[in-house]
């Protein structure tokens, strides 16, 4: 089979399936986050938390434009679906692209700062600073609160061209409204509705998962080099979160054929998967390894099956 097999058009249908399956957790968190008893509170501010990041990871598929086939129904669920993590789909979208353009050179650059992406200062952890920096993502607020008041003061984003500029103002007023409108409710409730439905879910539960999720794609792999069978990591792991990080597990393959439909990616990774040098059999796999120190080096994967054996 060639490559070029596998080429094929995004599926509107399993795509509003995968948003469909989104909201519904988001309510049902939503629901759970605002019952009377501390540990349903508890269970929904997780289960919003847990649904906040993996929005983002289908506002992914969106800015490649494999949701939906027209365009603008992309833009405009990417928009919902970034809200409650402040992610700009118009700024996303147009980092995340360069970013595919010049990984492996010194323009490639990142929408999310982990800091310290590359493990420069070696594989385990070098201070609980650098980790609450990566986890909690305080520089990703910061960059927020300033495009908040760029885009309320009408100025250009002078790194961006005027078209994208200009849908990410909107993107940025459309964020603020929804906060002021979640700030109103929750004042007219006379309760801490925006509380336990945002901020707890974002703060301790959405971007600590986020950067769980995503900060393993390119660590430690290869900076000064364009092949992507050495700058970027695929992590295997199970159909759950296959399911949850949308297929973005297969991070290789997603940057060799960026445009091929995210559930076609295990299909590339069958034909590819023993070139590829930083492979983990799951998540745990790569973290424990990390812990270890032991991250750096080729065919991870295989080590990884033959423990679980």
């Amino acid at each position: 089979m060639s490559l070029r097999d596998l080429e094929s058009r995004p599926n509107e249908v399993t795509f509003l399936l995968k948003v469909s399956i989104y909201l519904a957790l988001v309510a049902y968190g939503a629901r759970l986050a605002t019952s009377d008893l501390l540990v349903l509170q508890i269970l929904g501010v997780l289960t919003l938390g847990l649904m906040f990041a993996h929005g983002v990871e289908l506002q992914h598929q969106a800015l490649h434009k494999q949701g939906f086939r027209n365009g603008k129904l992309n833009e405009i669920v990417g928009i919902l679906l970034g809200l409650p993590m402040l992610v700009s789909f118009a700024g996303y979208q147009a980092a995340h692209l360069r970013h595919h353009k010049h990984l492996g050179t010194p323009a490639n650059e990142e929408f999310f700062d982990y800091g310290d992406p590359h493990g420069e200062g070696g594989s385990r952890i070098a201070s609980l600073g650098l980790w609450f920096d990566r986890l909690m993502m305080p520089r990703h607020y910061l960059a927020v609160t300033k495009n908040l008041w760029r885009a309320l003061a009408v100025r250009r984003f002078s790194s961006e061209r005027p078209e994208v500029s200009a849908r990410m103002c909107r993107d940025y007023i459309v964020m603020l409204l929804a906060i002021l409108t979640l700030g109103a409710a929750s004042f007219a409730t006379h309760a801490s509705l925006i509380l336990v439905v945002w901020v707890l879910p974002l703060v301790l539960v959405a971007m600590p998962v986020h950067a769980l999720i995503e900060m393993p794609e390119h660590y430690q792999c290869d900076p000064s080099t364009t092949d992507v069978l050495r700058n970027t990591r695929t992590i295997e792991s199970n159909v759950l979160m296959y399911w949850y990080t949308n297929g973005n597990n297969y991070h290789v393959e997603h940057h060799m054929m960026p445009r091929l439909p995210m559930d076609r990616l295990p299909d590339l990774h069958r034909a590819i998967g023993q070139n590829i040098e930083h492979c983990h059999a799951g998540y745990r796999d790569f973290y424990v390894a990390l812990l270890r120190g032991r991250l750096a080096g080729p065919k991870r994967r295989l080590a990884g099956r033959a423990a679980t054996r």
